[in-house]
């Protein structure tokens, strides 16, 4: 089943062991490409490698969750694609206002 094939998902938090890591893998099986976005990009790109290695779609992004510019700036470098139309999905556990 690919549900979500042509979306874009940002993940906030996602790492390699937790919930958000999880949620970005699995919406890339559904057929959307994945920003991960964690504070260690290292873990986000280990995100990444893993949602690549069964031909997904998946970049990272370092993402400070109390930084308002650091979601903005990921919402930002997801508007520029043309086939961006959400969903935005936040695992990590403080609210961030973009």
């Amino acid at each position: 089943m690919k549900g979500l094939k042509h979306k874009v998902a940002i993940v906030a938090g996602a790492a390699p062991g937790n919930i958000g890591g999880a949620t970005a893998v699995r919406l890339a099986e559904e057929g959307a490409a994945v920003l991960a976005a964690d504070l260690n990009e290292a873990a986000a790109q280990s995100v990444v490698d893993e949602v690549r290695a069964f031909g997904g779609e998946a970049a990272s992004r370092r993402f400070d969750k109390p930084r308002r510019d650091s979601a903005s700036d990921s919402v930002a470098t997801l508007r520029g694609v043309a086939r961006f139309r959400g969903p935005i999905v936040r695992a990590s556990a403080r609210s961030v206002v973009a």
